[in-house]
């Protein structure tokens, strides 16, 4: 899973790579979200998934307050190094796969949020590229592990914090985010 998790951040870390200061308000795949709000999002929902693996809280989202530039002068991209490699670092940590974690969809192992981490980081990285007009698909080794734990981890929270899932997609990769909501 660790080097799963690896290749799913940088993968996105490519996508990110090629953010310009003008994408930032592109609307992206997600509808109603602009590109700046999504970036905000994943940065924040990936320190979350980080904190909840390495024992320091639940991943559930703060309360509503002032909205938080972490994009800096770079479009995130300092922002999602640190966020990487912390991620990473805790992801290698010995038993964090074993570990009791609070999500806000319960309580779960360390391996099931190593999962939420990958779908999340890779997932809004297709939505990155989409947004920034680059024609992207998700890699079938990085897809195929995500459309088979959303399978399972999705379903039961569809209108929650998954819209419906699609059944279109001519790839592995479209078959992934069409199951969580987008149209590839």
């Amino acid at each position: 899973m660790i080097v799963l998790l690896a290749e799913g951040y940088g993968w996105t870390g490519e996508r990110l790579a090629r953010v310009q200061p003008d994408d930032l308000d592109a609307d992206t795949p997600c509808e109603g979200w602009r590109l700046r709000d999504l970036l905000d999002h994943m940065l924040g929902s990936l320190d979350r998934l980080a904190a909840a693996a390495s024992g320091e809280g639940e991943a559930a989202p703060p309360a509503p307050v002032a909205p938080v530039d972490r994009l800096g002068d770079d479009c995130g991209r300092t922002a999602f190094a640190a966020t990487r490699d912390r991620a990473l670092a805790v992801w290698r940590t010995p038993g964090v796969m074993e570990r009791t974690c609070v999500l806000p969809l319960g309580t779960v192992t360390g391996a099931v949020v190593a999962q939420v981490n990958l779908a999340e980081v890779v997932v809004h990285g297709w939505d990155v590229g989409r947004a920034t007009g680059e024609d992207v698909d998700i890699p079938d080794e990085l897809a195929g592990p995500i459309l088979a734990f959303s399978r399972q981890a999705a379903a039961p929270r569809r209108g929650i914090a998954f819209g419906p899932g699609l059944a279109i997609g001519d790839t592995l990769g479209e078959r992934t985010v069409a199951f969580l909501g987008r149209k590839p």
